[in-house]
Formats: C-alpha cells, sequence, structure tokens
C-alpha cells in the first residue's frame, strides 16, 4: 500500500493519469492462493484488478499484463536483448509470497503448465460476478433511508434479499457512508450472526457491531451506523 500511496503522489506531481505495472499471471495465481489461505471472501478470491484507482491522487493503476506468465515475458525480453532487474528479496522463503513461488508453484506446473493462466481467467470471471453482485448491493443501499452516514432499511424489505447480498451489505456501507474506513475489521462470523438475526423471527431489539458497524435491529427496522468506541463491541 506504501508503495501505491508514493506512485499516486509521484502520478499527481507530474499529472500522469495512469501509472503501468509488470504484474503477470504468476503474480496473479500467487495472490489468489495468499486470499485462499486467509480464507478471503468474493471480493479477495477475484485477486489483483487490470484497472484500479491509487488511493491518493485521481491516477489508475494499469496491469496489462495478468494474463501472460512470467516465463513468456522473459523469453520475450531476451529475445530483444532487454535486461531487467531482479529484487534480490524475491529469494526470501521467509516471506510468504515467496515461499508460495519457489515451492508450491513448481509442484501445481508439475500438474498444469497453464494453471497460472487459468487461474487468472478464473479471476477476471469473479472480478465480473463480483462487480455484478456490486451493483445489486448499491441498489440495497439506494433503497434505504440515509442520513449524514446512517442508514435506515424496512427490515421486511432486506429479509428477501439473498444471503450473498446480505453478506455484502456491510462491506459497501463501510465504502460508501464510511469512506473504507475499518474495511479491514469486517468480519465473516460478525457477519454472518447479523445476517441470520436478520433472517430469524424474533422480534425483540437486538445491536450487533460488525467491525466499524453498530446495526440496530427490531422487529421492523435495520438500521446501520458508525460505530464509537466500546459501542456494540459484544456483538448484541
Amino acid at each position: 500500500m506504501a508503495r501505491y500511496q508514493l506512485l499516486g503522489r509521484l502520478a499527481e506531481e507530474n499529472d500522469c493519469p495512469y501509472i503501468a505495472t509488470g504484474h503477470h499471471a504468476d503474480d496473479q495465481l500467487e495472490t489468489l492462493l495468499m486470499s485462499l489461505m486467509r480464507g478471503s471472501g468474493l471480493s479477495g478470491m477475484a485477486g489483483m484488478r487490470p484497472k484500479c484507482p491509487i488511493p491518493i491522487g485521481g491516477s489508475h493503476l494499469l496491469r496489462p499484463m495478468l494474463d501472460v506468465r512470467r516465463e513468456e515475458i522473459e523469453d520475450l525480453l531476451r529475445r530483444v536483448g532487454l535486461t531487467w532487474h531482479e529484487d534480490p528479496t524475491n529469494a526470501d522463503t521467509g516471506f510468504t509470497r515467496n515461499r508460495i513461488r519457489h515451492e508450491l508453484l513448481p509442484v501445481l506446473r508439475a500438474f498444469q503448465p497453464d494453471f497460472a493462466v487459468r487461474a487468472s481467467n478464473w479471476a477476471q470471471d469473479l472480478q465480473a460476478t463480483h462487480h455484478y453482485l456490486k451493483t445489486q448491493v448499491d441498489r440495497v443501499i439506494e433503497r434505504g433511508k440515509r442520513q449524514g452516514q446512517c442508514i435506515e432499511w424496512e427490515r421486511a424489505d432486506l429479509r428477501e434479499e439473498h444471503g450473498i447480498i446480505l453478506g455484502l451489505l456491510p462491506h459497501r456501507y463501510v465504502e460508501v457512508a464510511l469512506a473504507r474506513a475499518g474495511l479491514d475489521t469486517l468480519t465473516r462470523s460478525a457477519i454472518n450472526d447479523w445476517a441470520k438475526s436478520l433472517k430469524s423471527q424474533a422480534t425483540d431489539p437486538t445491536v450487533h457491531r460488525i467491525g466499524p458497524i453498530v446495526c440496530y435491529l427490531d422487529a421492523h427496522h435495520v438500521r446501520f451506523e458508525p460505530a464509537r468506541a466500546g459501542e456494540g463491541e459484544k456483538g448484541h
């Protein structure tokens, strides 16, 4: 993240709308495997995007080679007589990504030489799926009554939504209403507990802490608002 913030500042200073990186299919595969090990959700399992905004400034990051294998890129560079810089820390298997690169990927390639390209294609499918689902979640956001950073829905309305939409709703609320603050503190267990309570027939008022969100749930309404220190930390 610090690297991209630096690139964003440099792009802003030089009035550069785009920055392209050399990420390739093998990098994408490493990212997908790391996300799988962490138990990431759909967004994480969609891997690196070919185009995304840089956190600082108005520039965008481009990754035009995500469907090209590292071996193909190196072969091309050799043919045209160009050299490249190899970061010496890439050989340090004390880092999870490097250990995946040097120990796990050779095993996967032994089973399927094009595994990285196939995984990159899979990531593209997941990115398209995630984009579609995000548009559906945005429609749910728009149906809510918004006051500042607070959004309230009719409980009966949310009950009709598919579980995967409910699972993405807290993430999207944090992105839209809280400018992503606290996004990394959302947990699957907290979201599942809240969604289960929402779908239940219980009518007693409850309070749920979902990372940076406090959700107030009663017989007729569901309300999201930013959490204050210590608020709702015991769940409900």
